[in-house]
């Protein structure tokens, strides 16, 4: 077996893969890389761009997300991922076709994942689908980190995003609620409701 520094996608097992395996697969391999910080996670992820721009339509929204999460985790491919920014557009555009159907199925953990990524890969996506991305978001309410809710609003801010009034309300004050009461602070009332009894 060759050391990880000279490991090739041509010797993985991408070939063998039907299309409907393929997104998994890419994903997968493309994740645990980012995930383990394996020292050949940019030369891999540089070779799975192509295959993965190729199977981007098998895709569904969760590895959608962990893909670009993975993108953005591994540096030095700032040159090697805007070379292939169709494959950013397809992930994008996919994204956006899954928001638009209601977004079911669409984890809003993984939205801030992807939001947080785009922005990290300056690419400059469609602002409707980072209206959808923080409306799923919202919507979601506290079953979303106070960790990935501040990824999603750096992302937004990162590339100059205004969420809708309103919906960006109801998240910076749920943030502020639970921010407030992780520090003891009792005194501050949920959003939308009352004060805590014996606060």
């Amino acid at each position: 077996m060759p050391p990880p520094s000279c490991l090739q996608v041509d010797h993985l097992p991408l070939k063998d893969s039907s299309p409907e395996e393929a997104p998994q697969s890419l994903t997968s391999l493309a994740y645990a890389a980012a995930k383990l910080r394996v020292g050949a996670a940019p030369a891999l992820l540089r070779g799975l761009l192509p295959p993965a721009q190729q199977h981007m339509q098998g895709f569904n929204s969760e590895e959608v997300c962990q893909l670009l999460w993975a993108l953005a985790a591994v540096g030095g491919l700032g040159g090697a991922v805007q070379a292939h920014a169709p494959l950013l557009d397809a992930a994008a555009a996919r994204l956006a076709a899954d928001l638009a159907r209601g977004g079911a199925g669409v984890d809003p953990r993984l939205l801030c994942m992807a939001v947080h990524a785009l922005a990290e890969l300056q690419y400059r996506c469609d602002d409707s689908l980072l209206a959808g991305c923080v409306r799923a978001v919202a919507a979601a309410g506290a079953d979303v980190p106070v960790s990935l809710l501040a990824k999603l609003l750096w992302g937004c801010a990162h590339v100059g995003h205004v969420p809708e009034a309103g919906v960006l309300e109801g998240i910076t004050a749920d943030l502020y609620y639970r921010l407030s009461h992780r520090r003891g602070n009792r005194t501050v009332r949920p959003p939308g409701g009352e004060a805590l009894r014996g606060a």
